[in-house]
């Protein structure tokens, strides 16, 4: 019941904010739009938050938006961490195409390369039920909805890896006709192994559909 409580106390805090964009994820409290709206949030989350018994760590804050080179973070965000808007990150997810999708993706790929050499260990049929339902497309889907992946090379060394993997599993040679094939849907005549560079566009543009009215 923690988080439950700890979100209905603070909803207050949330209501009582008048930025364009808020945010808020259990303690992770995110507000945008015009700087002088954003400053005026942050002194009421400060004052609220005191009334609550609760303080923000400033020294874990950031500031997404302002230019190092051309902008001066202003005074009141003193002691935030300013971050560049290509590497600006929400909840795990990159804001913007840039270094900071770059990395995350890097990071997928190495995942999926490092459980793709555990998964030889296994039994063929354990191993491809777990690259098909845990390791490919799932692994991915948070970041392909909610950053503009599209278009990004590191999902087709994605691809590759798991076209890779699913080769030693199966004890095949999966030239490119059968890997379109097995990226089709079971009911289909495929294997359901989504190719992660073929989805990564309706993925985000559904995302961005179904929140169109925020």
């Amino acid at each position: 019941m923690g988080p439950l409580l700890f979100s209905i106390a603070i909803n207050p805090i949330l209501q009582s904010l008048t930025s364009e964009l808020i945010l808020g994820y259990l303690d992770d409290l995110t507000v945008g739009g015009k700087l002088s709206t954003v400053i005026d949030d942050y002194g009421r989350v400060q004052t609220m938050a005191s009334d609550l018994g609760l303080q923000l760590n400033e020294m874990k804050c950031e500031v997404v938006g302002f230019n190092s080179t051309t902008c001066a973070l202003p005074q009141v965000f003193g002691k935030f961490i300013l971050v560049e808007p290509s590497r600006g990150e929400l909840l795990g997810a990159a804001l913007f195409a840039g270094p900071r999708l770059d990395e995350l993706l890097d990071l997928k790929v190495g995942d999926l390369k490092r459980a793709s050499d555990r998964l030889r260990l296994l039994h063929s049929h354990d191993a491809l039920l777990i690259l098909k339902n845990a390791l490919c497309a799932p692994k991915l889907l948070y970041l392909l909805r909610c950053s503009p992946c599209f278009g990004n090379t590191r999902l087709s060394d994605f691809d590759t890896a798991l076209r890779a993997s699913l080769s030693v599993i199966t004890n095949c040679d999966i030239d490119d006709a059968a890997w379109i094939q097995a990226s089709l849907p079971v009911g289909d005549g495929g294997l359901g192994i989504r190719s992660v560079a073929a989805l990564a566009p309706s993925a985000f543009l559904a995302s961005a559909a179904s929140t169109r009215l925020l």
